[in-house]
């Protein structure tokens, strides 16, 4: 091998070392058998991409993190911070991951400041007016928390793609709280004892799916957001589910049933499908009719009959519904397909849509305008088939009417 050989193959390592990451490295901090007894001691002697064990014990928090790095905990009996500490871990850095740990604050349990791609997973929050807050972030995730909090549980402003998924959250004033905040997902989440479950101001393109809301007084709340997709979550001792104020383009999968009052929809578009029929339309309320039901014998009901209220915002215009459904004509057998529509029956089933049958399809649609109030349901008649006694009846009376005109002629 030539000298100039030797020399590219050296250069060539040279570069491949200074291209290679260093390797990340562990370590411990414990009372009195780690590396370190204090956990910014440890976050200060590391370098980015390391990886941070925390022993069981008690430590002191504001731990301020600005670099990339792993903190783990040994589960619950690891606990960081105090009630004088008004945090325990300030994060601005992108890719941090905390977690197995529990967390107690005064103010915060975890900030996370203009951090990306930040993890926080399978810790538990206590003591905190909010247990995490995350503010101008892009991509971080919250998964798998147990979260007690003063009260709001978990706080979201000015950040995009966020996820809030599998925490369990229980707080007096909000369990999530959303500001100006774009594509986010919060799914599987358990929300319980909040005056309001997700309280989303200026949201948008977000999904809120699969969660359980149970002992609140408002399930969701939507003000000035739009894009925003709602369906999948079951609710248990929620009086209201949805309130949507000056939101635009959203849309609801549900079912009535579940709260007291489903909806208020206030200076918005909101779109709502039920299984059986959609409803859009501005400054309404909808509350599903459980006990007081009214007799609608003959008819099929297809879903939740409502009562529905408008919401007088406006002296110079009155709020509106429109009520869409379909159903293939080949599934009403014993029903009058013509008679499939909206009736409104807070006394006698009156229709107020017109049915339209086309292509095996029976379509109606039904323009309900205020001010007001009514119950109103999606039903079909069924059909009404002479009998053999009327048929025999009729009959009589037919033969009665000839004889008469026949005796009459004998005259």
């Amino acid at each position: 091998m030539t000298r100039a050989s030797i020399y590219v193959v050296i250069t060539g390592l040279i570069l491949l070392l200074t291209i290679l990451p260093a390797s990340a490295d562990t370590i411990v901090v414990g009372d009195s058998n780690g590396d370190f007894s204090d956990i910014q001691a440890a976050v200060d002697s590391a370098k980015p991409g390391d990886i941070i064990d925390i022993m069981p014990g008690s430590y002191y928090g504001s731990v301020t993190i600005d670099f990339p790095l792993a903190i783990r905990g040994s589960g619950p009996d690891t606990v960081v911070g105090s009630e004088e500490e008004d945090f325990c871990f300030f994060i601005s850095s992108d890719g941090v991951k905390v977690t197995d740990l529990k967390c107690n604050g005064k103010t915060n349990g975890i900030l996370i400041n203009g951090s990306d791609d930040t993890v926080v997973r399978d810790c538990i929050f206590e003591g905190s007016r909010t247990a995490i807050t995350i503010y101008k972030g892009t991509g971080c995730r919250i998964e798998d928390c147990d979260v007690v909090a003063g009260y709001t549980g978990i706080e979201v402003e000015g950040s995009n793609y966020t996820t809030l998924s599998k925490n369990l959250i229980t707080a007096p004033a909000r369990g999530i709280s959303v500001k100006s905040s774009e594509n986010m997902l919060v799914t599987g989440n358990h929300l319980d004892k909040c005056e309001v479950g997700i309280a989303a101001e200026g949201l948008s393109e977000s999904n809120i799916e699969r969660n359980n809301l149970s002992d609140m007084t408002g399930g969701i709340v939507f003000i000035a957001s739009g894009n925003c997709n709602v369906g999948g979550n079951d609710l248990a001792g929620v009086t209201q589910y949805l309130q949507f104020f000056t939101s635009q383009g959203c849309i609801v999968n549900a079912e009535l049933d579940g709260a007291e009052y489903f909806t208020a929809d206030i200076f918005s578009d909101t779109l709502y499908r039920f299984a059986n029929y959609s409803v859009t339309g501005h400054d309404f309320a909808l509350v599903p009719l459980k006990d007081t039901r009214p007799d609608v014998s003959g008819y099929r009901q297809f879903g939740d009959a409502f009562n529905l209220t408008f919401i007088n915002v406006s002296q110079v215009t009155y709020g509106y519904v429109m009520l869409d459904a379909s159903y293939p004509v080949d599934e009403l057998e014993g029903y009058d397909a013509k008679t499939y529509g909206v009736y409104r029956i807070d006394g006698r089933a009156e229709m107020v849509s017109q049915p339209v049958i086309d292509n095996g399809t029976v379509t109606t649609v039904a323009l309900i305008e205020g001010p007001g109030t009514g119950h109103y349901a999606l039903m079909v008649k069924e059909k009404t088939e002479m009998t053999r006694i009327s048929i025999l009846i009729l009959l009589i009376l037919v033969l009665g009417v000839l004889g008469a005109v026949y005796r009459q002629g004998k005259r």
